[in-house]
């Protein structure tokens, strides 16, 4: 029987970049503000401005975190998105 060491796990990342044709600023704003909520134990999610693009990036220890960051953030872009179209 041979023993094998585990290493550390990799953290899992994902960026979803935005390149919006109106005002990213309001959207920037909206994920910082939710930064918090989408922080635990195993993931959490950042957001920043990188030439006029809403870049956000998901940090998560395993798959099944990622793929639950994922999807909220997914679903908080469709939801902002559909706001700003509706004004």
């Amino acid at each position: 029987m041979t023993s094998s060491s585990v290493g550390k796990p990799e953290y899992i990342e994902v960026e979803v970049r935005l390149r919006l044709s109106v005002d990213s600023e309001v959207v920037y704003r909206v994920f910082k503000a939710m930064e918090p909520e989408f922080k635990f134990k195993r993931g959490m999610v950042t957001t920043r401005l990188s030439n006029g693009d809403v870049v956000i990036t998901i940090n998560a220890s395993d798959v099944n975190s990622a793929r639950s960051l994922v999807n909220g953030v997914l679903k908080h872009i469709y939801l902002v998105l559909s706001l700003q179209s509706s004004n």
